[in-house]
């Protein structure tokens, strides 16, 4: 496939990081579906919303081709030096977010555990040998392998995990991708994945096990759509605007039907692809301020607004639920509470521990740059 070496190298991709913020939105909505976790039964929520879980797919789809086109624009495979400054930035783009939510949880956790040593019940699993095992695995990003007996402290984590292993492939990925067939390849084992699932009977709601393959996956797919974006960089703002429309729509009648998550898939590929250009009316509604920092905020989103969750149903479990409110009222609240602690939070994350990491990682390429090395690009918002 064709790769693009115009001026388009470093463009910030305004429709991309909406994209990718309005999905987070939508997982924390599709988690506040259970309620309040500890009450019967669930709320009212349309069928469609039990499949929102795909959203975390179209995350894989961007990450591949924001990847792609940091790290490697041009398509040519990374040299060793390149390579290792890869893996570094996305190691300081995803463990220090990650790791301050997995001790917040832990802490949260600790406190349970004293209140039940206190009253004398028995302590949970996680406070055995094996349940230590269970953190070091989630804090080390392995635990999407699927290992025995897992359980996880903050359940979004799986896909940081799954995609992990996209990112240590990733120069492999692009090596074959740039032999003559190798993207077309790559698509293949994509396809051939996608059609054992769907021979197979699955649905996508992959968390461990294949979980790295899923992510995988949509992650070639991604790639592909990058190497190949001369062809979407051609379009009009009018055909921007139709195959935008076209993928959402599908992607939306996919998760509304019957249809098998599979076929989802190719939808979301054709919106993030004719979202590329940034060209059209759909583009110049996605590039509203708002849509832009809910862009930028998304990771911390994603990963903050399970440990909100946690806070605020320890709080209704143990003040709220016990002033007797009407179901509805208790619920609305619970709903409300985790939504107004999940944005502030995910902001003060971003601006304290996601910004401050991203910084100090810049400013050891720069040192490095100074002292003869080529930096590789850091890709900016991906991860999550």
């Amino acid at each position: 496939m064709a790769t693009d070496e115009t001026q388009d190298k470093g463009r910030h991709i305004a429709s991309h990081a909406a994209i990718r913020g309005i999905a987070a939105a939508m997982v924390v909505v599709y988690h506040l579906r259970e309620g309040a976790l500890y009450l019967q039964p669930r709320l009212p929520h349309p069928p469609a919303m039990e499949r929102w879980y795909l959203l975390v797919d179209v995350f894989f789809i961007l990450s591949g081709f924001v990847i792609t086109y940091a790290a490697a624009p041009d398509g040519k495979p990374l040299d060793r030096a390149q390579i290792l400054r890869f893996w570094r930035a996305r190691a300081a783009r995803i463990y220090p977010l990650h790791l301050f939510c997995t001790a917040l949880l832990l802490t949260i956790a600790a406190a349970g555990a004293l209140n039940a040593l206190r009253r004398g019940d028995a302590l949970d699993p996680m406070w055995s040998p094996a349940g230590l095992g269970w953190v070091l695995q989630e804090a080390a990003l392995v635990h999407s392998l699927g290992l025995p007996g897992f359980r996880f402290l903050n359940p979004v984590s799986w896909s940081l995990s799954a995609e992990m292993g996209a990112y240590l492939l990733f120069p492999a990925l692009l090596a074959v991708a740039a032999r003559r067939g190798g993207t077309w390849l790559l698509l293949g084992l994509s396809v051939g994945f996608y059609a054992f699932i769907l021979i197979d009977g699955r649905t996508l709601q992959i968390a461990y096990g294949l979980a790295p393959l899923r992510c995988l996956a949509a992650f070639v797919v991604g790639l592909a759509i990058c190497l190949d974006r001369s062809l979407w960089a051609r379009l009009s703002g009018r055909a921007c605007d139709v195959l935008m429309a076209t993928g959402a729509a599908g992607f939306a009648l996919a998760l509304a039907t019957n249809l098998h998550d599979v076929l989802a898939i190719p939808f979301a590929a054709l919106a993030v692809a004719a979202a590329w250009p940034d060209r059209g009316k759909i583009a110049a509604f996605l590039a509203r301020p708002s849509l832009q920092y809910l862009g930028e905020i998304s990771f911390s989103l994603y990963l903050m607004h399970w440990v909100s969750l946690i806070v605020v149903t320890n709080l209704w479990m143990h003040g709220v639920s016990r002033l007797g409110l009407p179901y509805w009222a208790e619920q609305t609240g619970w709903i409300a509470a985790v939504v107004l602690l999940s944005l502030p939070a995910a902001a003060l994350t971003h601006r304290f521990i996601e910004r401050p990491a991203q910084h100090r990682f810049r400013q050891a390429r720069r040192a490095g740059t100074s002292a003869g090395l080529r930096p590789a690009p850091l890709a900016r918002g991906s991860g999550g």
